[in-house]
């Protein structure tokens, strides 16, 4: 598989951030390993789960809508505090897990081999968990199972951006 180079990081993120992003996977390099693993798991007749985290906002209302009517999902939006949520992230998945940053809408995209959407969701919630706990930072997750809620990487991610 070949992988390519991010050449366009976000010029509003400071340095630091941009250190601990480029030590993740782009969500845009990394399709086609999330297609590839939607397809075996498909092949295979396995479980496999997609969550996307963001950063919850504190005048944030319970279906994802702001005070202010907007969503805040820009770029320009991401902190240091997010970046290094990613990586605490990283830190508390299994091996076949796989965490991906997407620069363009802000958040992360959580691949889950082998795993329903109730499995997901308590993974999902213990992460949140630990994040909050080393952090002090909220995140806002939604999840969607393969075959109940889309066969494609697309339709998978909007299923649980919309939920998030």
């Amino acid at each position: 598989m070949r992988w390519l180079k991010r050449k366009n990081v976000n010029k509003d993120i400071d340095d630091s951030s941009k250190d601990l992003l480029k030590s993740m996977l782009s969500y845009k390099n990394s399709i086609p390993l999330f297609n590839f693993e939607i397809e075996r798991a498909r092949r295979y007749e396995h479980a496999l789960s997609i969550a996307v985290f963001r950063k919850k906002r504190p005048n944030e209302t319970k279906n994802g809508s702001s005070a202010n009517g907007s969503h805040g999902r820009d770029a320009s939006s991401t902190s240091h505090s997010f970046a290094q949520a990613g990586t605490i992230l990283r830190d508390h998945l299994r091996n076949t897990d796989v965490l991906a940053y997407d620069l363009t809408h802000n958040r992360f995209v959580l691949l889950l081999s082998n795993t329903a959407a109730q499995e997901a969701s308590n993974a999902s919630i213990r992460l949140c968990e630990i994040v909050r706990k080393e952090m002090k930072l909220d995140l806002s997750v939604g999840i969607s199972q393969l075959g109940k809620h889309g066969f494609t990487l697309d339709h998978l991610v909007s299923h649980s951006d919309k939920n998030c």
